[in-house]
């Protein structure tokens, strides 16, 4: 069983055909209508919506495990199976002088060896770490900034996470893979999409 935590790869992710518009997660009108008639891909459809997208209120994202699907640059429109906890991370006792102080922590994870990409779906915070037993390992410090939450993922590549409607879209960006010089600093090679099961059922 292989557990993608955080970004390992950004090659092919996934051969699970994306068939149906179920497999693809609960995806409204303007997701729908934006691969149907513009002819994008999902990839490019939540570059899209990150474009738009705002920072996220810290409180309401906080403590949920979120449901997701991720897609590559490379394989634009095949799902991979993923999900996002945020919450606030329990710091040291310092005192009165830390009252006002609040640290935060994100976990980007993903599945991919299974066929059907919804294994997070149902889960809860609590069953996701029953799941992937070593997860608390791989929590990142949530940096806030002016319009979205980033954490530093593998060495150099970076994940920052905007709300857009009724979804959290996530952008992974890092070096190219091949030398393009000082232009090509970075380069998204992943986007992710979350939301909750349960208002979209």
């Amino acid at each position: 069983m292989k557990l993608l935590v955080g970004i390992l790869v950004l090659g092919a992710m996934s051969s699970a055909q994306a068939t149906m518009l179920e497999m693809n997660g609960p995806l409204d009108s303007t997701l729908y209508e934006a691969q149907v008639n513009e002819e994008k891909t999902y990839f490019e459809t939540l570059g899209d919506l990150f474009k738009v997208g705002a920072l996220p209120n810290l409180s309401k994202i906080s403590n949920i495990a979120w449901a997701g699907r991720c897609f590559s640059k490379d394989v634009q429109n095949e799902p991979v199976s993923a999900g996002y906890i945020f919450r606030q991370k329990k710091g040291k006792d310092v005192g009165p002088i830390g009252a006002n102080s609040k640290a935060y922590e994100a976990f980007s994870y993903w599945k991919i060896d299974k066929e059907v990409p919804n294994y997070f779906d149902k889960m809860d915070v609590e069953q996701v770490f029953a799941a992937i037993p070593d997860l608390s390992k791989y929590a990142h410090d949530a940096k806030i900034k002016t319009n979205s939450v980033e954490i530093d993922l593998q060495a150099t590549y970076k994940s920052n996470l905007k709300v857009s409607g009724n979804y959290l879209v996530e952008e992974i960006s890092g070096p190219p893979l091949v030398d393009v010089g000082p232009a090509g600093k970075t380069t998204v090679g992943v986007r992710c999409y979350y939301f909750i099961p349960e208002l979209n059922d």
